[in-house]
């Protein structure tokens, strides 16, 4: 049985907002992975300056 007009435009409108809050879903979820590469990397770099700074200690004091 085919859609009357008003159906069919109601079917194309949640169609558009239901594409729409998808995109917008992709968008967050590559923004999440993005901050959690960065936050990944500050991590590396604060524990290698950790590193950094216990050797350099360990150097001037081996004891």
């Amino acid at each position: 049985m085919p859609l009357s007009p008003v159906d069919a435009e109601d079917q194309k409108a949640e169609a558009s907002a239901l594409a729409r809050m998808n995109a917008e879903l992709a968008e967050l979820a590559d923004q999440g992975w993005r901050v959690k590469r960065e936050n990944r990397m500050t991590n590396l770099d604060e524990s290698t300056y950790m590193i950094q700074h216990m050797l350099e200690r360990w150097i001037e004091d081996p004891c």
